[in-house]
């Protein structure tokens, strides 16, 4: 718990000017029992008569919190096991229409499922529960945000738990309440080029990216915002793991290169719901005014690290693809994923065997291609000249239904693209395989974390080297 409890410390210390460890204020004192207001009355009359004991209270008695942000005005406590208590649920109980920074429901049901219990001194259950009141009643008394968050419900050693932290302010309408100049630490500067008469679209996004699905909803937000009404391409086509997912509890793959069909379902069914979650029908009505389509990268686990130039895979993992249908009602999605992994992923990604998954219709395109990050070097002379095997199986299956199929577009989710060279042969490649081919687009995100920034080629050459047909692109940078 205290690893937990510094590891949240450190999140904050990322994301903040200025934290406060155990931090007391003015306001924040025990009352004397003449001066309580009639609901701290009611609190400490009830926990007296909870058990009989009547001396948990020191008036006078100067509490701390275990985090304050100055500049946000904002108390962040958090709740280990020993908060969760039957004396702790009496209080709760009585509580008015007070604005909470924590789920009330959630910490009633906790208590009375934990139940926890701390007799040194005897009254130490019946003392912690009011003192954790007042901070609650106090803060708010002194117009003071005062967020919950209990342990065990994430790890916050996870490299993504800064995002997970803005997930829980959004939800608690804390967000809102920030600074501006905090709140843009969250935000995106979007640079905007496009050409004329352009009929795809993308996000790039230049900097650090999680996953975060709240963080994933406000870009795009921000990317309508920003979208030039002179231009309306027919799909707005985003990065590999743009959204990640937890991977389902207890799934253990047999096989990854041939994985059984209720593995990928399952995977998928994950993965959709996270997409859906995304998709909330404000965004969709927006989304609906600039573009049809919507593509989304969608990987799971939540801490996997994949790079285009090592490609890391440390555990198993799957990279999908969802090709969203914004007119229609309900929203249609069509899902494919990477069916071509690197040698170092190919023994713990789940691949996709379906090949025809990768190709559909959309209205106003025609037949489209849909390439995960490293599908596009099914078309690299060199890599088909090495490859072996069901390597060799693959490029060879797929080159003959795209053929058949014979897309206009192609679109392309790497997860990485910082180097021209990087898929600059599979491009020329593709084009000579596949001469129906209109046009392409690909949407990697602008940032490796194991290659320096000055080894990174010029971010327009990149967006010239990675598109065929005038495209409209938002260029997003975040930290």
């Amino acid at each position: 718990m205290i690893e937990q409890k510094q590891a949240l410390q450190r999140v904050l210390d990322y994301r903040f000017d200025e934290i406060k460890v155990n931090h007391p204020f003015g306001w924040l004192v025990v009352p004397e029992i003449r001066t309580e207001s009639d609901l701290v009355r009611q609190l400490r009359e009830r926990l007296a008569s909870h058990r009989g004991f009547d001396n948990f209270s020191t008036p006078g008695r100067a509490l701390r919190c275990d985090f304050y942000i100055p500049r946000a005005n904002l108390i962040i406590e958090y709740d280990e096991r020993q908060h969760f208590t039957e004396p702790r649920a009496l209080t709760l109980e009585l509580y008015p229409s007070l604005s909470l920074g924590f789920d009330l429901p959630k910490w009633l049901n906790a208590c009375r499922e934990i139940r926890a219990h701390d007799n040194d001194p005897p009254y130490r259950d019946e003392q912690r529960a009011f003192y954790d009141a007042l901070r609650d009643i106090l803060s708010q008394a002194n117009n003071t945000q005062l967020v919950r968050i209990k342990h065990g419900d994430w790890d916050w050693s996870r490299p993504d738990s800064g995002q997970h932290l803005m997930d829980i302010f959004h939800q608690l309408g804390v967000l809102d309440a920030l600074p501006p100049d905090i709140k843009a630490k969250t935000q995106s500067r979007i640079e905007v080029r496009y050409d004329k008469n352009p009929r795809l679209a993308r996000v790039v996004i230049a900097g650090g990216w999680e996953g975060n699905v709240t963080l994933g909803r406000e870009l795009l937000k921000q990317v309508c915002a920003r979208w030039p009404t002179v231009a309306r391409p027919h799909c707005l086509v985003t990065c590999g793991a743009l959204l990640r997912f937890a991977w389902p509890e207890g799934l253990l793959p047999g096989n990854f290169l041939s994985p059984d069909p209720k593995t990928v379902e399952r995977l998928r069914a994950a993965a959709e719901r996270v997409v859906r979650d995304l998709l909330e029908s404000e965004l969709v009505l927006t989304l609906r005014q600039v573009t049809k389509y919507l593509t989304l990268g969608v990987d799971s686990p939540m801490r996997n690290k994949v790079t285009t130039a090592r490609n890391w895979i440390t555990c198993p993992h799957v990279e999908l693809v969802c090709v969203v249908d914004l007119n229609s009602e309900p929203i249609r999605l069509h899902w494919t994923g990477k069916s071509y992994p690197t040698c170092k992923q190919a023994h713990r990604l789940v691949r996709i065997t379906d090949l025809t998954s990768h190709f559909t219709t959309l209205s106003g395109i025609g037949e489209v291609l849909i390439l995960g990050c490293h599908d596009l070097t099914m078309f690299n002379p060199w890599a088909r000249a090495t490859a072996q095997g069901w390597r060799q199986h693959t490029w060879k299956s797929f080159e003959l239904i795209a053929k058949d199929r014979e897309p206009v577009a192609v679109l392309h989710h790497p997860h990485t693209t910082v180097k021209i060279r990087t898929w600059k042969q599979a491009w020329h490649g593709l084009r000579q395989a596949l001469p129906s081919v209109e046009m392409y687009i690909g949407a990697g995100r602008y940032q490796e974390d194991e290659r320096e920034s000055s080894d990174y080629d010029n971010i327009y050459s990149i967006l010239e080297a990675t598109k065929l047909s005038p495209t409209l692109d938002f260029v997003a940078y975040v930290e």
